[in-house]
């Protein structure tokens, strides 16, 4: 962390429970050991390369707009991130808690571990090949612009699906709970 960015940490209250941070010219690691009572965090558009010791407490995590290629020891206390317009190739260990999953505009190539509580997923302009394992509680997936080449196993929980952009054959199996079908162009073969 450089010194601008510790100077204006130094800035704030430890013990505070929202941090907005965003469009403050950071660059590198944001370190945040001290913030061990933060619930909400939003460091938009920075050149953030890594979050380090994020808060046990954290609930909402906003990093779009950054360079960050990872983000490893997410708390499992964490029920939105929004973590689009990075770098980021995958996201492995996330919260059995998280409901709300934006991470579209980055490099990521699969989502194997979804949270068992997801109900938002918008995983678009990715390198996504497959998204096989999707949980019930799903209601809304926004997977255009990726590599898909089917979505046979879409939840029956499924209202909102918009998928253009794949290379999608056919869309045999559709949920019966689909209220809105957007952008579907199926690729002949």
């Amino acid at each position: 962390m450089n010194i601008n960015t510790i100077n204006l940490l130094n800035n704030y209250q430890f013990d505070i429970i929202k941090l907005d941070l965003s469009s403050k010219q950071i660059n590198g690691i944001l370190n945040l050991d001290k913030f061990y009572n933060l619930t909400e965090l939003n460091c938009n558009g920075n050149q953030i390369t890594k979050l380090d010791n994020l808060p046990n407490s954290l609930i909402k995590l906003y990093c779009n707009g950054n360079q960050i290629t990872n983000l490893d020891n997410l708390p499992n206390s964490l029920i939105k991130l929004y973590c689009n317009q990075n770098q980021i190739t995958n996201l492995d260990n996330l919260s059995n808690s998280l409901t709300d999953l934006i991470c579209n505009q980055n490099k990521i190539t699969n989502l194997d571990n979804l949270s068992k509580s997801l109900i938002i997923l918008n995983c678009n302009e990715n390198k996504i090949t497959n998204l096989d394992n999707l949980l019930n509680s799903l209601t809304k997936l926004y997977c255009t612009g990726n590599q898909i080449t089917n979505l046979d196993n879409l939840p029956n929980s499924l209202t909102i699906l918009n998928c253009n952009g794949n290379k999608i054959t056919n869309f045999d199996n559709l949920p019966n709970s689909l209220t809105e079908l957007n952008n579907v162009k199926v690729v002949k073969k």
